[in-house]
């Protein structure tokens, strides 16, 4: 049943999307020290369950995604990332992320792989605009790469009001 699930995700993902999901069941995949000093993000994809994003998450921002990204992946190598969210989308709580790194140079071989938590927007800022929430989880999404794959030691920002 789950070979029928993943199948038919890929196909949503090609005839919708234009593009592959993320491989929600793969492995975790670590980038090699030289992939990870090199890196830097080109293009940004997403989906939910392997599948191209519903109207829960069109929201997002990819472009604060982007911004915090550029702070931490700076080097010359592009890397496409496809990033596949899961949970509470109107509230954003109890969401997961897995970020997938896949290198166009190596025809599309997954480099990568990553499972994280973004922090919930909702607890700092005083948010009460969906809009606001959907863009401050972009942030925090970018932030939850850069900490996890990049500077895994560095803390969590600390919350604003």
């Amino acid at each position: 049943m789950r070979i029928a699930h993943v199948g038919l995700s890929l196909v949503a993902a090609f005839t919708l999307g234009g593009c592959v999901g993320v491989d929600v069941h793969g492995p975790l995949i670590t980038l090699n020290p030289e992939t990870l000093a090199q890196a830097r993000i080109g293009t940004i994809s997403l989906s939910s369950n392997g599948a191209p994003v519903t109207d829960n998450y069109a929201g997002i921002d990819v472009p604060n995604i982007r911004q915090e990204l550029e702070r931490c992946a700076r080097g010359p190598r592009p890397l496409t990332l496809r990033l596949d969210i899961e949970g509470d989308a109107p509230r954003w709580r109890d969401v997961s992320v897995i970020a997938e790194f896949v290198d166009p140079a190596q025809d599309d071989l997954i480099v990568g792989r990553y499972f994280m938590r973004p922090r919930d927007p909702s607890l700092y800022r005083g948010q009460n605009v969906l809009h606001d929430r959907e863009m401050s989880f972009a942030e925090e999404v970018g932030y939850a790469v850069c900490a996890t794959v990049f500077h895994p030691a560095v803390a969590a920002p600390p919350l604003q009001d």
